[in-house]
């Protein structure tokens, strides 16, 4: 395998958001980002309700993780079009216009869930550092893109609790902390193929579990980091020379 080439890989940035969309995520910690619609959105979509539903011949299958969810995997992933979908969206910049920061690509996974009376995964940032112990997550946080594939079966269907402006203080207390997270103000986050999720990973939020949704809801998840983090994605070398590569062009 090649070594990855990081020291040319800065471009200067074009401005493929608006100052709004910067102060939202700067104050908020997260920002919803329109998709365009082009052919291979449409064939990513597809090829993201044909894995959910089991219409896809390949080597990787569904694992249970957590209970009500399976992730897809082995991870890393060989197609190209997960990764083709990101440039052809021009999402590669639209971060780093946001941020204001060069972002490289981690890793990525997909999960789905199935409905299920208790949340898997209930409000918790996922980097924190409650009484001064030991730091759960990367530091500084990470950014992730997260596309809840949208079901053409049924409306949309809320996903995501999210609380604004959390990653902006911090209980040193973990059950002061979420109590301050359900008190506060909360935005859903409905399934889409209009718009995906960017989000500080710091942010406190809330998986939703809807006893009335059809089947199980899919979701991909995009980890950026800066270039000294990439180490902390071991056994994505390829994935993240891949993206590197292409970014540069």
């Amino acid at each position: 395998m090649n070594s990855i080439d990081l020291t040319n890989s800065r471009k200067k940035l074009s401005s493929y958001v608006n100052i709004e969309e910067r102060s939202n995520f700067f104050i908020n910690g997260f920002v919803k980002i329109d998709l365009e619609e082009t052919i291979k959105k449409k064939l990513f979509f597809q090829k993201c309700n044909d894995i959910n539903n089991n219409k896809v011949s390949d080597n990787y299958k569904w694992s249970e993780i957590y209970k009500s969810t399976e992730d897809y995997g082995p991870k890393p992933f060989k197609d190209k079009l997960f990764i083709d979908f990101l440039f052809d969206q021009n999402l590669h910049r639209k971060i780093e216009d946001i941020t204001g920061q060069e972002l490289f690509l981690g890793d990525f996974a997909i999960r789905r869930t199935f409905p299920h009376k208790r949340s898997y995964m209930r409000w918790h940032r996922d980097t924190h550092f409650y009484k001064n112990k030991k730091i759960i997550g990367r530091i500084p946080p990470i950014n992730k893109l997260i596309i809840y594939v949208h079901n053409k079966d049924q409306n949309p269907t809320d996903q995501l609790l999210v609380s604004p402006k959390s990653h902006l203080r911090f209980n040193n207390n973990k059950y002061l902390d979420i109590v301050n997270a359900m008190i506060r103000p909360k935005v859903k986050i409905k399934s889409s193929d209009t718009s995906c999720l960017f989000i500080n990973s710091m942010i406190q939020h809330s998986v939703v579990q809807n006893l009335k949704q059809k089947g199980a809801s899919m979701r991909l998840f995009y980890n950026f980091c800066l270039k000294s983090q990439l180490k902390q994605f071991s056994g994505n070398e390829d994935l993240q020379e891949d993206y590197i590569r292409r970014k540069n062009r």
